[in-house]
């Protein structure tokens, strides 16, 4: 009876492996002839529809993106002065809740500090007259160079007029004096 349920249980098998074979066949059969033409065909009909509503979309959504901007930049400034009165209020009552006020940066009070008196300089320069000295301020030094040192030996005579009248030439000072015998 053993032999009986395997050889029944194999042949359960083969014909179920037929089937499915056959159903396999059939549904590539039905893929190919069927299916792909028809996505192709669907793709092709809505290409053109897909580009006349896309054109017709962009000035419509960039009319509504113009619109909207100011709005939306309002409620951002609205939003943002919100937020800082939000949190003045929420230090101002955890300071009240610790009974701690709240510290300031030294770095901080020391730049307002420098900066203040700055300030109050430039303007005190200012009222003075810009000048501490009558020479023009005390930054300019009272340096006078010497005079140049006179000489002994007495000027050189002017330099005569050019004249229309051609020049007789002279040598050369520089020129090699035995390449001229040369030649």
């Amino acid at each position: 009876m053993g032999r009986k349920k395997n050889s029944a249980l194999q042949d359960a098998v083969g014909t179920a492996e037929e089937y499915v074979g056959s159903a396999i066949e059939h549904a590539k059969g039905f893929i190919e002839d069927t299916a792909r033409p028809a996505l192709a065909d669907a793709r092709d009909k809505a290409r053109p529809v897909l580009a006349d509503a896309r054109d017709k979309a962009l000035p419509v959504i960039a009319d509504a993106r113009e619109k909207a901007q100011p709005v939306v930049a309002a409620g951002a400034a609205t939003l943002a002065e919100k937020a800082t009165q939000a949190k003045a209020a929420a230090e101002t009552k955890a300071a009240e809740m610790t009974g701690k006020k709240k510290k300031r940066s030294k770095f901080k009070m020391l730049l307002l500090f420098g900066g203040i008196a700055g300030a109050v300089a430039v303007a005190a320069k200012k009222l003075q007259g810009g000048s501490s000295s009558s020479s023009g301020g005390a930054w300019q030094s009272s340096y006078s160079p010497p005079a140049a040192p006179t000489s002994s030996a007495p000027p050189a005579p002017p330099a005569p007029a050019p004249t229309d009248e051609p020049v007789a030439e002279t040598p050369d000072p520089l020129a090699d004096p035995l390449s001229e015998k040369q030649e």
